[in-house]
């Protein structure tokens, strides 16, 4: 049984720790398809960086000797230099599996402490946690064959659906609201009912409310989404009421009935490709290093990419070579869910001088991928 003082981490966490053991042990970092399927192409892992015990530690591969060898980054840091077996860090890979696979909520794992203080860490997780990265490489690029450092975060589906993109206060949306039946106890009869807030919504649709977008409530998170495209705020708006009112909780689906009722108006040729190119683009820039409440210069702090730990324990990568991939992934396995709506004050209607209005937040999951 693991001792009291084992740490504790949910099964994202310690798919993250996973990754890290899965890249040591087999010197590889295999690229993956939107399926999540392995391909025959991969990165070979030269190194791995670890800032754990407040300096940055170089895991290296030596392919040659089937060691990995654990020294300070800068040199002026006094260690001991270490070299653990490539199969140390499989075998602890598959032990870790396993026990994520039976775990539930937070729990430890028996044997890691033992082996953290093996490889000179002290914590499961990355050191940097402000930053969309979870694991820091340099890798041997397979089409040019030079080396680059890279950061990547870590999506699992290895436990529940995980969140691409949390509500806040930043990302809720104003939509104006019209109800030809309204009289002067709708709001209190409609804020006091105690019907989940997508049927009530629904259900106030059937009889004539009707939503249209007015503003964010972000005017950082806005400017974002215009880096992306300028009228992006509105189609996000629109995608906003395909599932709050109508139902469509997939984004490719809410998606899909916007190419039916295309609220920009762009031309009929176009809309196949315009607003499935344009979700495609949110959720990247979403994935990569777009942050709601903090300006965006429309770079990516994730430069290596994504990397996604499999329902059945696979390690896969997007990187900038299949980055159309990564793309389609995030388009295929993501859906919109509704966050807690007295924490992000969303769900009630309001009146001010132009008239009765109601908040809505956007929080995107992935889907289980089971």
């Amino acid at each position: 049984m693991p001792s009291a003082t084992e740490l504790k981490y949910n099964k994202g966490e310690w798919s993250e720790f996973y990754t890290f053991l899965d890249v040591l042990g087999s010197g590889q970092l295999q690229i993956g398809n939107s399926k999540i399927e392995p391909l025959d192409e991969y990165y070979t892992v030269i190194n791995v960086y670890r800032d754990d015990p407040g300096y940055m530690l170089v895991f290296s591969i030596d392919e040659a000797s089937g060691l990995v060898r654990i020294a300070p980054e800068n040199d002026r840091i006094i260690i001991n230099e270490r070299a653990i077996p490539m199969q140390r860090f499989t075998d602890m890979a598959g032990h870790v599996l396993r026990e994520i696979r039976l775990g539930s909520k937070t729990f430890s794992i028996e044997g890691v402490q033992e082996f953290l203080s093996e490889i000179g860490c002290t914590n499961v997780k990355y050191g940097r946690h402000d930053s969309k990265i979870d694991i820091d490489l340099q890798l041997r690029d397979f089409h040019t064959g030079l080396n680059h450092r890279l950061g990547f975060s870590i999506k699992s589906q290895l436990g529940g659906s995980s969140t691409l993109l949390n509500a806040s206060q930043a990302t809720r949306f104003r939509f104006d609201v019209d109800y030809p039946g309204a009289d002067c106890r709708f709001i209190e009869t409609f804020n006091g009912s105690r019907v989940k807030l997508r049927k009530k919504l629904a259900e106030y649709s059937a009889r004539g409310m009707r939503l249209s977008f007015r503003c964010m409530h972000s005017e950082t998170y806005d400017e974002n989404l215009v880096l992306i495209d300028t009228v992006l705020p509105r189609i996000i708006a629109a995608a906003l009421v395909e599932y709050y009112v109508h139902g469509k909780r997939d984004v490719s689906e809410a998606t899909a009935e916007l190419i039916r009722s295309n609220p920009i108006d762009v031309p009929t040729g176009v809309k196949q490709r315009y607003y499935p190119e344009k979700m495609r683009g949110l959720l990247r820039a979403t994935a990569l290093g777009m942050v709601p409440g903090t300006r965006w210069d429309g770079r990516q702090e994730a430069t290596g990419g994504y990397i996604i730990v499999s329902a059945t324990g696979d390690v896969v990568c997007f990187s900038r070579h299949n980055d159309d991939e990564f793309r389609d992934y995030l388009y295929e396995n993501t859906r919109f869910d509704t966050p807690s709506t007295t924490r992000n004050h969303i769900g009630v209607i309001c009146r001010d001088r132009e008239g009765m209005y109601i908040d809505l937040a956007l929080q995107i999951r992935f889907s289980d991928g089971k």
